[in-house]
């Protein structure tokens, strides 16, 4: 029996209008990702990389082409279905964070589990220890302008994963954390792939975060450039 892939797409291409003109943003993408991966898009600026990124997270829709999550063809379903999709299957990971100022962490990783519809009792329960999972088991109820960044983005992981999701999608994670609070974050991302069988697709300009994926995606110019199952050393220009 065939195993379905958790992402599968066929002949990926998103264009946008700039005036008259028809840019490229990328260019006939075929991508297969199995449950598991951990998997790191790689390339310049302009590369193609958030594009892609925004298509396999359901927060926007190609040109043409297939994308499939999970066996669910993304093209057919709805914008309300699409956001059940992402509240129930997909994690994502901000370079700038984006949690809500006024709340605290605990209530930050909370939040998503009040979209699902989570008892309360149950939901404190999980995003505590969601945050215990990425080492802030000790400051629930620090709002983000009390935390440092590193602090911030575990928090940012931990809202990620409270949901159980199949995938986490995560955009420049470590770009504004310094060495050690970064290969911190990595550490980290790495060991919940390996407990609990998340997924993770990092978009990356990140040399550590190629060298620890599993996989290793480059793009140029829209199009997959190399698609590795072993990430190489050098790092992609800025």
């Amino acid at each position: 029996m065939t195993r379905i892939p958790l992402i599968e797409a066929r002949d990926l291409c998103r264009e946008h209008q700039q005036g008259e003109q028809t840019v490229p943003a990328l260019r006939h993408v075929h991508l297969r990702i199995e449950a598991g991966e951990f998997v790191a898009l790689a390339g310049p600026s302009g590369s193609g990389k958030t594009s892609l990124l925004n298509l396999l997270g359901a927060l926007d829709r190609p040109s043409s082409g297939e994308l499939r999550l999970d066996g669910q063809e993304l093209a057919l379903l709805s914008k309300t279905e699409l956001a059940g999709l992402r509240l129930r299957k997909l994690g994502f990971v901000f370079q700038h964070y984006s949690l809500i100022p006024v709340l605290s962490a605990l209530e930050n990783v909370e939040y998503v589990l009040v979209l699902q519809g989570v008892p309360a009792a149950e939901r404190r329960q999980r995003a505590s220890e969601a945050l215990a999972s990425v080492g802030l088991g000790a400051l629930l109820d620090r709002r983000p302008d009390q935390l440092s960044g590193g602090q911030q983005q575990r928090v940012a992981v931990a809202r990620a994963i409270v949901g159980r999701p199949a995938l986490v999608l995560a955009d420049e994670p470590t770009a504004n954390l310094d060495s050690d609070t970064g290969d911190g974050l990595l550490a980290l991302m790495r060991d919940l792939n390996q407990r609990t069988g998340t997924s993770f697709v990092i978009a990356t300009h990140d040399s550590r975060v190629m060298q620890s994926a599993s996989r290793l995606v480059r793009l140029k110019d829209g199009a997959i450039l190399e698609d590795s199952a072993h990430a190489l050393p050098e790092a992609c220009p800025a």
